[in-house]
């Protein structure tokens, strides 16, 4: 519902020119990472939605745009609260703290073990040290990671059986999002028609009777 109203008042800031990019990857079934992106760019917005879960026993992070570590753009959940921090990655490393550039819409405890992260910012990067996300039908490189045992929610060396790359979230065109607006507008004007004829109808009636 969050993402749905969050593209639609996108949309409609300029429904003219504006591109609705839609990708969904479980980056990592057996740990229940997954990624959920939807990217809105006209000339008067330019955002992302980018919806992440993962455990709320440890701590998990996604990097965007690599298959590697060193030098990636990442966002990363930590503490028993699921705090949400960027960062630039280093070489097998935590690397260093970014400024924030995302807006946190929601951050729930889904009370299975697993959390929802919903943050939104600019499709653009504020510097080189991060991800720019495109605007045209693609596909993005991924890694992720998470801490190497239950109660490891402090950001520190996850081992080798705690990360994986060489994964890709393909975006495509959000079809069915200009489906349901077609649907939903043609619904209205053919309210607008029904309402209209009715009206026009029952002059005609009156007229009828007075002559």
């Amino acid at each position: 519902m969050l993402q749905s109203i969050f593209v639609i008042a996108l949309f409609l800031a300029n429904p003219s020119s504006s591109i609705v990019l839609h990708g969904y990857k479980a980056v990592n079934p057996a740990w229940n990472i997954t990624l959920d992106l939807t990217i809105v760019k006209n000339s008067t917005a330019d955002n992302v939605l980018i919806e992440m879960q993962g455990p709320t026993d440890r701590w998990f992070g996604i990097g965007f745009g690599a298959n590697q570590m060193s030098g990636t753009y990442a966002i990363t959940s930590t503490g028993s609260t699921g705090v949400i921090t960027e960062r630039k990655l280093g070489n097998h490393e935590q690397g260093t703290t970014l400024q924030s550039s995302v807006t946190v819409l929601s951050n729930v405890n889904n009370g299975n073990g697993f959390r929802t992260v919903k943050l939104s910012r600019s499709v653009q990067g504020p510097s080189s040290n991060y991800y720019t996300f495109p605007t045209s039908a693609t596909s993005i490189n991924l890694i992720c990671a998470r801490g190497d045992s239950s109660g490891a929610t402090t950001l520190a060396f996850h081992g080798d059986s705690n990360h994986h790359n060489g994964v890709q979230i393909s975006l495509q065109f959000f079809v069915l999002f200009w489906f349901c607006f077609c649907f939903v507008l043609f619904c209205f004007v053919f309210e607008a028609a029904v309402h209209t004829y009715k009206r026009i109808t029952k002059k005609k009636k009156k007229k009828k009777v007075a002559h």
